[in-house]
């Protein structure tokens, strides 16, 4: 039996996405980075296909009723090549030798290449009619993936030298991805395949708590909750909990990028540290480890953030004394009017964390906690706390937090927070592995 629930945490990885605005140091004092303007005019019903980084910069495809268009920023001098295509796009590719624009043509599926400047290099017609495809995406290397609407468990692979494959995968194919360097996502059924792309029959199932909805790096993927998954022996490991976005989210051996507000590009770290932010002049479409692509007051323009190699700010103001100790290595999540902290947190680590935003925490009943283990029930500003693992309220987990979770699971719950913190895998609902993981954090405290 499983019961849903609204909000998800997560034990051993005790980072999250969603920081409140002045969490991160000096977020309030940031200025806009200057953009490039990449094309000039209101982007209306626009929909950006692609937005990645190529050899000299990011570059980036545009589809729209009236017409598409891709565009390359040479990041040195700051110019634009942009080249305009009749039509919407329905699927794009970047790879070593340039674009890979996928359009109807003739009622037909045409593949066109364009080099790295954007001169056209070649086109290719996929003979499927075009409107008999629920599904249509292109690898880096210019190979052509179709789903169609009369076969939506197969799919068809169509490679620029003219050779041809296919797998059937049993069940629907929902999504197909892929990442620069060339991994090929499927998802069918809820199942999801990875491998090299231009090999279907090597795509190997992968278990996954929670089926993605995009790639957001290599390896690495977003779930329907919104957590962040890596690939980890044959299975995906939770990364990061919150509230990631795909289109919205760039993830790589340096840690993340994720769009904190709707002009505002944080960076986190693997170890769950904070590492700054930046803020555009506009709202943010896209964004790669090292440019940020939105719509400002004249058009689409793209800014170079260069977040994982900028300094840290400092975290204090003259005349402010920072908490004494170091900063704690998880983060908590913000979500529907709670804060969900990890087994054994604790006050001084939460202000510490929050500095120099000050920060009132109080108990159940109304009295203030100035330090020691954060319970689930207290308020900490204007959130409601929920301590993973603490179905009870004491700031511990033992035996009576897994008895109280056991039971829960069997006969459901009418309260929330109890719910709330048995659910330790962040996947959104009370399983028996969330009775593992509990059970296995029982004793667990930090010192007080």
């Amino acid at each position: 039996m499983k019961r849903r629930i609204r909000l998800a945490g997560a034990v051993g990885v005790w980072v999250a996405a969603c920081l409140l605005a002045g969490v991160l140091w000096a977020a309030g004092q940031e200025r806009p980075l200057p953009g490039t303007q990449l094309i000039p005019g209101p982007f209306g019903d626009g929909q950006v296909m692609l937005f990645a980084e190529g050899a000299a910069g990011p570059v980036v495809a545009v589809s729209r009723a009236e017409g598409s268009f891709l565009a390359c920023l040479e990041t040195a001098s700051q110019t634009v090549e942009s080249l305009e295509l009749p039509g919407p796009l329905l699927g794009t590719a970047y790879g070593p030798s340039g674009f890979f624009a996928l359009q109807e043509k003739d009622s037909l599926l045409q593949v066109s290449a364009f080099s790295p400047g954007l001169e056209e290099a070649g086109s290719n017609i996929v003979f499927l009619p075009a409107d008999s495809l629920a599904m249509a995406q292109c690898s880096p290397l210019g190979t052509v993936y179709c789903v169609a609407f009369d076969a939506p468990s197969l799919l068809q692979c169509f490679a620029w030298d003219g050779q041809e494959g296919g797998r059937d995968f049993g069940q629907p194919i929902e999504g197909l991805w892929f990442t620069p360097g060339g991994q090929l996502w499927v998802r069918a059924g809820g199942q999801a395949y990875v491998g090299e792309g231009e090999d279907l029959q090597c795509l190997e199932p992968v278990d996954c708590p929670s089926p993605p909805i995009g790639v957001v790096g290599e390896g690495v993927f977003c779930c329907e909750a919104g957590s962040l998954w890596q690939l980890h022996d044959g299975g995906a490991r939770l990364l990061m909990q919150g509230g990631f976005a795909p289109n919205l989210c760039w993830a790589g051996p340096q840690g993340v990028l994720w769009a904190q507000e709707a002009t505002r590009v944080a960076r986190l770290g693997l170890d769950g540290s904070a590492g700054g932010s930046c803020q555009v002049a506009g709202e943010l479409l896209a964004l790669t480890e090292a440019s940020a692509l939105y719509i400002g007051e004249n058009g689409l323009y793209c800014a170079v953030h260069s977040l994982f190699s900028q300094e840290p700010p400092v975290s204090s103001q003259p005349g402010e004394s920072q908490p004494e100790g170091p900063l704690p290595s998880w983060i908590p999540v913000y979500q529907e009017g709670y804060m969900v902290v990890p087994p054994g947190a604790l006050a001084e680590e939460l202000r510490r964390l929050l500095y120099p935003q000050e920060l009132d925490i109080f108990t159940v009943e109304g009295e203030p906690v100035q330090s020691g283990p954060l319970a689930t029930g207290m308020r900490a500003g204007e959130w409601q706390v929920v301590a993973l693992g603490d179905c009870d309220g004491d700031g511990r987990t033992t035996r009576r937090d897994v008895e109280m979770a056991q039971a829960m699971l069997l006969e459901g719950s009418p309260e929330e927070l109890p719910l709330l913190a048995s659910d330790m895998d962040g996947d959104g609902s009370l399983t028996t592995a969330d009775l593992v993981r509990m059970a296995a954090c029982v004793g667990y405290s930090k010192r007080t």
